[in-house]
C-alpha cells in the first residue's frame, strides 16, 4: 500500500505540514512584534522565546506520560486550536494596545505548553496511522514538509508583516492551526480498536522507564 492512498496519513500530513507553517511564521512576528510594535530590546526578545521554551524544560518529562492517557487525535485538536486562540487573543490585544512584553510572555508561556503536548502526541499517533513497513517513509514526508515550511516560513512570515503588521501576521498563524484542527477533526480514529498503550506504573518508574530508552 503507498502512503499517498493512506486516506489518514494524507490528512494527519496535510494538518501537520499547515501547522508547521503557522509556527515559523509565528515565530518571525512575534519577534517583529516585540522589537517593534512593542518598542521592546533584544533582552526581551530573549524573555519572550525562553517563556516559550521554558516548558519544555519544565514539563518535557511528563508529558508523554500524561499524553499517554487520552486519544493522541484528542490531544492534538486541543493543541491546536489552543494555540489558535492563543495568536488570536495576542493579535486582538495588539490591535487594541494592551500588550506588554509581561503578558506576551505568560501568552507564549501557554502557547509552549500547548506545543510541547501536541509535540508529544504528534510522535505516537502515526504508528497507529501507518503500518509498520511505511513509518520510515511516512516519518521521512512529515520531515520534509517541515524542512519546507521552515525554509519557505520565515519568507512569507516576513512579508505577511510587511503588508499587514505583526499582530495580523499572528493571526494568519492562528488561521493556520484552526485549519489544522479542523482537518484533524475530519480524520477517523484509525486506530481506536487498537490496544492502548500502558499507563499503569509510578510516575517515577515511567520517566526512568523513558529515561533508560533513550
Amino acid at each position: 500500500m503507498k502512503l499517498r492512498h493512506n486516506s489518514p496519513f494524507v490528512r494527519f500530513w496535510t494538518a501537520s505540514t499547515v501547522s508547521d507553517f503557522g509556527t515559523y511564521i509565528t515565530t518571525v512576528a512575534l519577534s517583529v512584534l516585540v522589537l517593534v510594535s512593542l518598542n521592546g530590546s533584544a533582552f526581551d526578545q530573549g524573555l519572550v522565546n525562553a517563556a516559550r521554551w521554558a516548558p519544555y524544560l519544565l514539563f518535557g518529562l511528563l508529558a508523554g506520560i500524561w499524553v499517554d492517557r487520552f486519544r493522541r487525535r484528542t490531544v492534538l485538536i486541543t493543541g491546536d486550536f489552543g494555540r489558535g486562540l492563543v495568536l488570536a487573543l495576542l493579535c486582538l490585544l495588539g490591535v487594541l494596545g494592551f500588550l506588554t512584553v509581561p503578558l506576551v510572555m505568560t501568552l507564549m508561556f501557554a502557547f509552549g505548553t500547548l506545543a510541547l503536548v501536541s509535540d508529544a502526541a504528534h510522535q505516537s499517533f502515526l504508528p497507529q496511522l501507518v503500518p509498520r513497513p511505511l513509518l520510515t517513509r511516512a516519518n521521512a514526508r512529515l520531515q520534509q514538509s517541515d524542512t519546507v515550511a521552515q525554509t519557505t516560513g520565515g519568507a512569507v512570515a516576513g512579508g505577511l508583516v510587511a503588508v499587514v503588521t505583526a499582530p495580523f501576521a499572528l493571526l494568519v498563524g492562528a488561521v493556520t492551526h484552526f485549519l489544522s484542527g479542523l482537518v484533524l477533526l475530519s480524520l477517523m480514529q484509525a486506530a481506536a480498536n487498537k490496544p492502548s498503550f500502558r499507563t499503569d506504573g509510578s510516575l517515577q518508574y515511567k520517566i526512568g522507564e523513558g529515561l533508560r530508552w533513550i
